[in-house]
C-alpha cells in the first residue's frame, strides 16, 4: 500500500516535499493552476516538476486538472471549441 497526498502547483517546495517524505508519504497528486488552461504547451514545466518531486524521494502520481476551465463546454458558450482543445490535447494539460 502507498500513501498519497496532494499539493497545489505553487505549494510544491523543498520544505514540503521533505516533510511529506519524513512522514512516510510515497506519492503526490499535484493540482494544476487554472492559468495552465490557456492553451500553451506546459510539457517542459511538467517534466521539471516531475524531476523535482522525484529528487525528493517521492513519486508524482498524477496531475489533477480540476481547476482548468470547462464552463463554456458545459454550457455550450462561445469559446467552447478552444476549451475542448485544451482538454483534449495532452501537451497543454
Amino acid at each position: 500500500m502507498k500513501l498519497l497526498d496532494y499539493l497545489f502547483w505553487d505549494e510544491v517546495t523543498t520544505d514540503r516535499l521533505n516533510f511529506y517524505r519524513a512522514i512516510g508519504v510515497d506519492s503526490l497528486m499535484i493540482h494544476l493552476p487554472e492559468e495552465m488552461g490557456d492553451g500553451k504547451d506546459y510539457t517542459e514545466d511538467f517534466k521539471r516538476m516531475k524531476n523535482f518531486v522525484e529528487e525528493h524521494g517521492l513519486e508524482l502520481f498524477v496531475y489533477h486538472a480540476h481547476r482548468i476551465p470547462r464552463d463554456k463546454i458545459i454550457y455550450g458558450q462561445p469559446g467552447r471549441d478552444e476549451q475542448i482543445q485544451t482538454w483534449c490535447d495532452p501537451s497543454v494539460l
